[in-house]
Order: structure tokens, then sequence, then C-alpha cells
């Protein structure tokens, strides 16, 4: 019988197990491939006498498996980056796990990942047939996530200004680029907060993308966000200046430009100044009714006034017909 570590070795294609027959007995053992150590020989006789001999295994340089990792990477946040280490030294497996988590990735050559946080992973190289192997460790360094946000989308008064102040998860002032798109109605369109103002009737809406590129950790990396600015006219023409709660279904609210509702309070004033109506964002119009009764015909005064912004409010009269 022949072992290895206490466990009964097969050389394939001869087996593990001889018989012998007549004294004095030669056999010659010629295994493929053997794990380098010690094995050990026990011979039995009919009388169930016992002997051992043993014999080392020493390693064959040629089985060596060598890893050259690549160098310790860096990528930006969310980047698709591929970790691909040489290999040399006969070998037919492969595995990728994370350093200290017995967690099973890959068994490819290369492991390609959107990297989301800094990690250490281990690499293994090996040979099934002679059972050796290689491990290396590959480090990656993952810039953390600028994270720029711009914020919901707003309006202003025609003729107002607005401060733009994009938001991220660090300052990025140094070495860093900021670029508007496009470039217009923007008091300058390669710093971090410009000003945006547009005169009455140069247009409606405009949709902005700011691009930050910076670098960090010897890595170029970027993020966009974009937001959309309703210009409101001043003229009347953006709010009603009459309607007619009668319930017929036409004209039975007080309808205001679209692109105020939810970032405006409305206030509305009677003629003596009371308040018979408000609302913080006017996501539900006014219908000319207070507390369930209907209010009278004639002239109320509105008050609008815009949620966070620095714009002026605006003032002017409605009128009930009924």
């Amino acid at each position: 019988h022949w072992y290895n570590d206490n466990a009964l070795v097969d050389f394939s294609p001869f087996g593990g197990v001889d018989t012998i027959i007549g004294i004095p007995f030669t056999f010659k053992k010629e295994p493929d491939s053997l794990n380098t150590g010690n094995y050990y020989l026990e011979v039995v006789d009919s009388n169930n006498c016992i002997t051992y001999d043993y014999t080392f295994v020493p390693f064959v340089e040629s089985n060596k498996i060598t890893i050259d990792p690549p160098s310790d990477s860096s990528a930006c946040y969310n980047d698709e980056i591929t970790l691909d280490p040489t290999v040399t030294g006969p070998h037919n497996r492969y595995q990728w796990t994370i350093a200290g988590i017995n967690s099973f990735l890959e068994t490819t050559p290369y492991l390609t990942i959107d990297a989301q946080e800094s990690i250490q992973y281990e690499f293994m190289a090996y040979n099934s047939v002679t059972g050796c192997a290689q491990t290396r460790e590959i480090n990656l360094l993952t810039v953390p996530e600028i994270g720029l946000d711009l914020g919901n989308d707003t309006s202003i008064l025609a003729e107002g200004s607005i401060y733009l102040l994009p938001k991220m998860n660090f300052n990025l002032k140094d070495n860093s680029l900021f670029y508007w798109a496009p470039n217009t109605y923007l008091s300058n369109y390669d710093e971090l907060n410009p000003t945006f103002a547009a005169a009455e009737g140069e247009l409606d809406s405009i949709t902005y993308t700011l691009t930050v590129t910076t670098i960090i950790s010897d890595q170029i990396c970027f993020d966009y966000d974009d937001i959309t600015i309703a210009i409101v006219p001043k003229n009347s023409s953006s709010f009603a200046s009459a309607f007619t709660p009668n319930g017929d279904g036409i004209n039975d609210d007080w309808v205001i430009h679209p692109a105020l509702i939810g970032r405006v309070s409305v206030t509305i004033f009677n003629r003596w100044g009371q308040k018979v109506f408000e609302s913080p964002t006017y996501d539900q119009p006014w219908n000319g009714v207070r507390n369930n009764k209907e209010l009278p015909v004639g002239t109320y005064y509105y008050l609008i006034q815009f949620i966070g912004e620095k714009t002026p409010p605006i003032k002017g009269t409605v009128t009930i017909v009924r």
C-alpha cells in the first residue's frame, strides 16, 4: 500500500495496491504527477506482519506557478475595471475571492467589476493535476462617489435671477473643471455657482447639464446632473384674471402658470384684507370656496411667494364671476 498524509495514493494508471508474488520482488512506479511530500510504503505479508519504508518527493521546478499581479489599481466610482494578472507555469484552474472573506467570485483568469468600494481581492492559479498553486493579493482603490446634485427643477419670474447651488459629497474646487451646457443666460459657464437670468419673452424654460471633471488619486473622474428652470412671465397671462366657480366643469378653478405649482405659496384676500384662501404649494387650486361656503362675486387680491427663492413676490387681482 502507498500512502501520503495518511491517505491511500492511487498511482494512476497502476493503482495504489500491489500483490507481491515471489521473493525477491521488484516493482517500479511512474506516476504522471505527484504533490511534494513524503510517500510511505506499507508491506503486509500473509501472516499480517507489517513493515514500512518511505521516500520524499521534492518540489519540481517545472511545476512552479508564478503570478505577476497588476499594480494596485484605482478607479472612479462605478467605473468598470478589469483586473488581469499574468500567470506563468502549468496551471488549469483559477479562483477569485475577497481577501479575508470566503466568498467565491469567479473562475476566470481575469475579474471585471463595477468599482463601488475599495477592496482587496485574492487571486489563485492552480494545477488540479500536480496540486501546485499560487495566490496573490490585488488591491483596488475606489474613488468616493462625487454625488453631484443640482436639486429639484425650479422656476423664476422673468427678469429675475437665480443662483445655482450644486451639492456634492465633498469639496472639488481644487483640480476640478466645471462646464454648464448650454452656456447661455449664465454669468459664467465654467464655474461651479453661476447666476441664471432671462428677460421677459426670451424663453419659457431651459434645461442645464453640469459636468464636473476632477482628478482624485491620479484618476480623472466625472459626474453630471441636470436641472430645468421655468421662466414665468411677469404679465397677467401667467395668472387667470377671473374664473367662474359654478360647477359646470369649465373654468371652475383659479389657474396659475403650471411651472409655479409646488414652488410657490398662494394667499388670497378679500377687499377688506381678510384671508380667504391659503396654500403652501398650490397643489390644490382655489375654487372660490371658504370654509365650505361659496364666496361672493367680486374682486380678490392674491399674493404669490416663491418657496426658498429670492424672487420677489407677485401681487395682483382675480375676479369671481358666477
